[in-house]
């Protein structure tokens, strides 16, 4: 039991993640330094502050922690000090300049302008309120996807982790 809630709150903090840090991650080489204008953060800077974000960050991690939490009742009798974890090492405070990194990085100063006039119109306004539970409805249709094939996935990983027999092994 423990076993699984340790990779359900793993599964959380992972799925707590901005996604666009995700993203930064999948397209760009570890090595590769990409050089920020200043320009473009401070536009970047602006734009997550316009955005709002540090509301709806929190309220994806109050949401991460919710389901959680359904998953593993017991957990419950914690779900303070796991609010407390995620403010510590994952609250906005922690990763809003991250952020704004990210942003400036993928983003001209004049694109992130045009993105701040957006974010600033009435659909704007409401993409930015419905993007929280966008965000973790479309998690959960990935995560029900998964689940229902698990014992696959299982399958292919307890096949890559054990060791091969010396029947397979290549010959010299």
């Amino acid at each position: 039991m423990l076993k699984k809630i340790s990779q359900g709150v793993i599964v959380a903090v992972f799925l707590a993640i901005p996604a666009t840090i995700s993203a930064e991650n999948a397209t760009a080489p570890k090595s590769t330094k990409v050089e920020i204008d200043k320009a473009s953060l401070e536009a970047a800077k602006k734009l997550v502050n316009e955005m709002e974000m540090s509301n709806s960050y929190q309220e994806t991690i109050n949401r991460l922690t919710d389901n959680l939490i359904q998953r593993f009742p017991k957990l419950n009798s914690v779900k303070d000090k796991i609010l407390d974890f995620y403010k510590k090492y994952l609250g906005w405070d922690k990763i809003k300049d991250d952020v704004a990194k990210v942003y400036a990085k993928h983003f001209t100063a004049k694109e992130i302008e045009d993105l701040l006039t957006f974010y600033k119109s009435p659909t704007g306004k409401k993409a930015l309120k419905e993007l929280p539970a966008i965000t973790m409805e479309a998690r959960e249709i990935g995560m029900r996807k998964v689940a229902s094939h698990i014992g696959e996935l299982e399958s292919i990983i307890k096949s890559a982790l054990q060791p091969q027999n010396a029947n397979t092994a290549p010959k010299k």
